[in-house]
């Protein structure tokens, strides 16, 4: 996976957002519970996920170490009919069509 550096207030914030937007599956990918199971060492982390339309198994991944990330963002791609995005305890979740969508989608629930 990819990885990004963004401070408060910093340019960094607009190049995570348009890393998480450009995001592409990927043939080999290992897949969600692999991924995350690369845990920091480090404080002030955050997990930023991006993945089609996940099963109960590849969402537990992502709870199973959510303890471990000062903030966990959790980005659904192919909602094909705008239901709720899964509930994921302590991450913030989004349920987009696209990656086009992710933006407007974003921005709608994330406070300014």
């Amino acid at each position: 996976g990819a990885t990004a550096v963004a401070e408060r207030g910093g340019d960094g914030v607009v190049s995570l957002l348009d890393l998480l937007a450009g995001v592409e599956a990927e043939p080999d990918d290992p897949g969600l519970p692999a991924r995350v199971g690369r845990v920091p060492d480090d404080d002030g982390v955050s997990l930023g996920v991006v993945t089609g339309q996940s099963g109960g198994g590849e969402l537990r991944a992502v709870t199973a170490v959510r303890n471990r990330f000062d903030m966990v963002s959790l980005v659904q791609v192919g909602e094909l009919y705008d239901r709720a995005p899964t509930a994921v305890a302590g991450a913030y979740v989004v349920n987009c069509r696209t990656s086009e969508d992710f933006a407007r989608v974003w921005n709608r629930g994330v406070r300014r």
